[in-house]
């Protein structure tokens, strides 16, 4: 950054970005520049004596809310240059107030039209564990009714998330036997068969 630029890069970097100022070491302080901080990120300005931006060479920054950055960018009157090149990313080229390129980097969460999918996904998940469960206990109780009761091994070793048995993949057509439908459970098989 050029010399006596400090309150420049405090502006853009705490009032636009977002980061916090951290104070350089005493030994460093007198050569000016500024920190900032934000998360796991530190980003170090020392002063150029004969300053040339950085144009090619940045920090891609990974953020939880590039919307969220954008707007204020625009708000502080920053450029925004927005980039689709790399899949699994949104991205953003903007630069400092001293033409230094930084580069801001949201995961994509989803392909659009997959949140119906993600939902419908969570509920089957919650009905299998909640299934499973009954079913757990079911068994649990059936063993101490016959006088067998189940060790700690055994226990610690039971998981609603057990899946052999349930099928996620093709279509499905939900006729419910009599019993379910009267709210029953189907008899738990023979132990010893």
């Amino acid at each position: 950054m050029p010399r006596g630029q400090e309150e420049a890069a405090r502006g853009f970097y705490v009032g636009v970005i977002g980061m916090t100022e951290i104070a350089k070491p005493a030994a460093l302080a007198p050569r000016g520049g500024a920190w900032f901080s934000d998360g796991g990120v530190e980003l170090h300005l020392g002063v150029e004596h004969e300053f040339r931006p950085a144009r090619k060479a940045h920090p891609g920054v990974l953020v939880d809310d590039l919307d969220d950055l954008v707007a204020r960018l625009d708000a502080a009157g920053q450029s925004v240059t927005w980039d689709a090149d790399f899949p699994g990313f949104r991205r953003i080229y903007t630069n400092d107030p001293f033409g230094n390129r930084l580069e801001f980097l949201q995961p994509s969460q989803y392909r659009p039209g997959q949140e119906d999918q993600l939902s419908a996904l969570g509920l089957a998940l919650n009905i299998l564990v909640l299934w499973n469960t009954q079913y757990m206990d079911d068994a649990i109780n059936h063993l101490r009714a016959t006088g067998r009761e189940p060790t700690d091994e055994d226990l610690a070793r039971l998981s609603p998330l057990q899946h052999e048995h349930t099928k996620m993949l093709g279509t499905f057509h939900f006729a419910l036997p009599a019993e379910l439908l009267a709210g029953q459970r189907r008899p738990l098989g023979d132990l010893h068969a």
